[in-house]
């Protein structure tokens, strides 16, 4: 039997690949609790998602908390470095990636993988004004928890 995929990859936009990404990383949060995988999948569909906005000169989710962010040290004393507000938000990705801080163990909350999930949903969004039914799904999940 032989197996035409191989012989005959199928050719993909970053887009494409971004959301199919993005669907895996719904069903591996939701149907098999595999949160290490789901938020590595999600980060770089939202990396890629993020890129693809930018390309066309729109804002990604991420940019947008980090505004909402800046502007929220107007207020305060405090100046609110952009950089160290990314790292925070994407270190339980960078951290599974690359290994950044070096770290032999690490927790890893839920909770992280919703919220890039969440950025990575919100940047399709802008892009195609949809969601796939498995973002659908996720985004029924949150809100009946």
């Amino acid at each position: 039997m032989e197996q035409s995929y191989l012989r005959h990859p199928k050719i993909y936009t970053k887009q494409e690949i971004a959301e199919r990404q993005l669907d895996r990383a719904v069903i591996l949060l939701l149907d098999e609790k595999d949160v290490v995988s789901a938020i590595t999948l999600a980060g770089a569909a939202e990396e890629i998602l993020s890129r693809i906005l930018a390309k066309q000169n729109k804002t990604s989710a991420l940019t947008d908390i980090v505004d909402e962010y800046k502007s929220l040290g107007k207020y305060t004393d405090q100046k609110l470095e952009e950089r160290d507000f990314i790292r925070t938000m994407n270190f339980f990705r960078n951290e599974m990636k690359h290994h950044d801080i070096g770290l032999d163990e690490i927790p890893i909350p839920a909770e992280a993988a919703y919220e890039i999930i969440n950025r990575a949903a919100e940047n399709v969004w802008r892009l195609t004004g949809k969601y796939s039914q498995q973002v659908q799904r996720f985004n029924s999940q949150i809100s009946e928890a």
